[in-house]
C-alpha cells in the first residue's frame, strides 16, 4: 500500500494559543415552546452555550428570521428512545447580541 503524503497546496500554519471559529449548521429542530423573549429547542446536535445563532422559524406557512443566543443546553432522551439536546435560547435585537 503506498501512502499518499501530503498533497495540500497551501503552506499550514501552527495556531499559537487559542483560534476559535463557528460553523452554523442547516438542521431542522422542533420547537418545544415560545414566548416573545425566547424558546426551548429539541435538537439532535449540541450547540455552545452563549453562542449566537441565526433561526429561520416557520410560522403559518412564513419564515421568520431572529438571531438567538444560547442561554442553556441539558441533554435528554427523546420519546423515540433516541438522545437529543433541549436547547434554551433568547432572542437578541439584530446589532445587539453583544447586549445580554
Amino acid at each position: 500500500m503506498s501512502q499518499l503524503g501530503d498533497r495540500r497546496t497551501s503552506p499550514r500554519l501552527e495556531v499559537v494559543g487559542s483560534l476559535w471559529a463557528s460553523l452554523e449548521l442547516s438542521e431542522a429542530a422542533r420547537v418545544l415552546n415560545a414566548s416573545d423573549s425566547g424558546a426551548l429547542i429539541a435538537s439532535r446536535t449540541p450547540v455552545a452555550v452563549d453562542a449566537v445563532q441565526a433561526l429561520r422559524l416557520r410560522l403559518d406557512g412564513r419564515d421568520v428570521a431572529v438571531t438567538a443566543r444560547v442561554k442553556h443546553l441539558r441533554q435528554a432522551i427523546a420519546l423515540n428512545g433516541e438522545s437529543e439536546y433541549l436547547i434554551g435560547v433568547e432572542f437578541v435585537r439584530d446589532g445587539d447580541s453583544s447586549a445580554l
